[in-house]
């Protein structure tokens, strides 16, 4: 054999082995999928306290010392992770960086505990929690209380303070809680509310931790177009007020047209006016997108033009009890529906009785900030102005003494300042257009005429008052005025520096909870017009990116 043959030999022997080792490992594998650990630190925890954190609802892990802390189960690359508190014991506390998709080892979980005297002390204790959301401020506390004792009036068991989105946890007293914003959040100044706040554990079937106490902070505008039965989301910047679009439009079967909503903004509203029904949306507490909740298109009247959310709280014998009263100005049929909302499901329910009969056209309605006072403006022939007392128990109507009160010109909307000392119809007809002024008794809600009203314009399509009620704004045309309100008379003088021009569909402003910033909305334009509100002067400054698109026709501008 040459060697030449020997070399080639060998190389065959070669491949042969190579062959039958790879035959003998059944085929190629795959490298396992990374799993990764979930962890990071707890701080704030004394002798003899413990906080039970879990991941994804399980892997339970408790924690009684400071420092570095590492969930025993890893997590495949790709998933997701949940940290949440389970329980805790002589101690408060928050997680924040609680939630993602892992990648590597997470060390970002941050859990904060405070030490708490009233912590649960038996098997029958139950904690109290929630997630916060939206939150990019600082400063928020919670108000921790027991509602319900021999007194029938609220304890104050601890406060927390929130530095961070994610969940937080806390022990209580046996018997009930009750959770509330103590001090919103500032730098930037942000307006935070809380879900499903009050509860008991001594009346009615809750015997269990209190997991969904969610605190939903950062505000959400809405604006409705008509022409496209479409309802529009957008974000509000907390610092610059700016716009952002978020999600998809939600299409309404109908006309969409004005909104209101719940006060722990959980559920939207929406009047159709072509359909004659209302839509019901559950609001996300993230980012405030709309979900239809099933089966809730309501019979209303005709042409639904304005609607209303009445919060009543009325305590008895146990805690005290929210209920949510919903009413709808219906244009076509002249009247008012009203219904009581069941907070679970957001769906309103007609009451008993189911409409109110308050003049021809009715346009716009508004309910008073403190007292339980509703109402009703008509655009029609009828020409006044409805004042109704609203019975917390069932949220029935009944008219105030003086009731319906006249005017020269059909009312448009309304709005109240000096925190509910005055209230403010624009008057919309060609040839009476004008802003009427009224007192309002704290008692019997019954108005009284402010002198030097009503304040005569060219025209007047829509009035907003800022949320100190310092200031009202009017649209009048294709400009936007404004006046300072007179805080012990209630009359109106102009602002310096107006009018602006606005553009020549112009209708609806919408001011957001934070008294920042204003929005006008331009139909014909499709877009909102955005504005800086000095809270001190009542000046407004144009945003540097405003107008912002929102649609075909942008009917109408509401921001919570």
């Amino acid at each position: 054999m040459t060697l030449l043959s020997r070399r080639t030999a060998r190389v065959t022997f070669m491949s042969v082995a190579l062959v039958a080792i790879t035959a003998c490992g059944g085929g190629s594998t795959q490298p396992p999928t990374p799993a990764y650990s979930i962890g990071g630190t707890v701080s704030g925890i004394n002798a003899g306290q413990s906080v039970v954190l879990q991941n994804n609802g399980g892997d339970d892990l408790t924690v009684s010392v400071n420092g570095a802390f590492t969930f025993p189960t890893r997590v495949i690359v790709g998933a997701a992770y949940a940290v949440t508190i389970s329980s805790v014991s002589g101690t408060t506390c928050t997680v924040t960086g609680d939630s993602g998709t892992v990648s590597a080892n997470v060390r970002v979980v941050a859990v904060v505990c405070v030490g708490d005297s009233t912590a649960p002390s038996s098997p029958a204790d139950y904690t109290v929690g929630g997630r916060v959301s939206g939150l990019v401020g600082q400063g928020l506390e919670l108000e921790i209380v027991n509602p319900a004792n021999t007194a029938h009036h609220a304890v104050v068991l601890r406060t927390i303070s929130i530095s961070g989105n994610g969940i937080y946890r806390t022990g209580r007293a046996p018997d009930g809680y009750g959770v509330f914003v103590r001090q919103q959040p500032h730098s930037p100044t942000q307006q935070c509310v809380v879900r499903n706040n009050l509860g008991s554990f001594l009346f009615g079937p809750m015997k269990t931790d209190v997991t969904d106490a969610d605190v939903t902070c950062g505000e959400v505008a809405y604006t409705t177009d008509s022409a496209g039965g479409t309802i529009l989301t957008f974000s509000v910047d907390a610092i610059s007020g700016t716009l952002a679009p978020v999600g998809s439009p939600i299409t309404v079967d109908g006309s969409p047209y004005a909104t209101a909503i719940t006060p722990d903004k959980k559920y939207l509203y929406a009047g159709d006016r072509n359909s004659n029904q209302i839509s019901v949306f559950a609001v996300d507490g993230g980012n405030g997108t709309l979900t239809p909740v099933p089966g809730s298109s309501i019979a209303a009247g005709k042409r639904p033009q304005a609607l209303s959310v009445y919060a009543a709280v009325t305590v008895g014998y146990g805690p005290p009890v929210v209920s949510f009263f919903l009413y709808v100005a219906n244009a076509d049929s002249d009247d008012l529906s009203a219904y009581q909302v069941d907070r679970t499901t957001g769906i309103p329910a007609p009451l008993s009785p189911a409409s109110y009969a308050i003049g021809t056209s009715p346009s716009a309605t508004a309910v008073h900030p403190h007292g339980p006072f509703l109402y009703a403006a008509n655009t029609g022939g009828s020409k006044h102005l409805s004042a109704f007392m609203i019975d917390s128990y069932t949220g029935g109507l009944t008219p105030v003494t003086g009731s319906p009160y006249a005017t020269d010109s059909g009312l448009g909307s309304l709005a109240f300042g000096v925190d509910g000392k005055y209230l403010y119809a624009s008057g919309t007809s060609s040839n009476a257009a004008a802003i009427y002024a009224f007192s309002v008794d704290p008692d019997s809600g019954a108005l009284l005429g402010v002198t030097g009203s009503p304040y005569s314009l060219s025209s007047c399509d829509y009035i907003r008052t800022d949320q100190s009620g310092n200031y009202l704004y009017a649209i009048a045309g294709t400009n936007l005025l404004a006046y300072m309100i007179d805080p012990n008379t209630g009359a109106l003088a102009p602002l310096p520096g107006f009018p602006i021009a606005i553009g020549a569909d112009s209708h609806s402003i919408s001011i957001d909870p934070t008294n920042q910033f204003l929005y006008v909305r331009n139909g014909a334009d499709g877009t909102i017009a955005g504005f800086e509100l000095d809270s001190a002067t009542g000046t407004l400054t144009l945003m540097s990116n405003s107008p912002f698109a929102v649609g075909v026709s942008a009917d109408f501008v509401a921001t919570y």
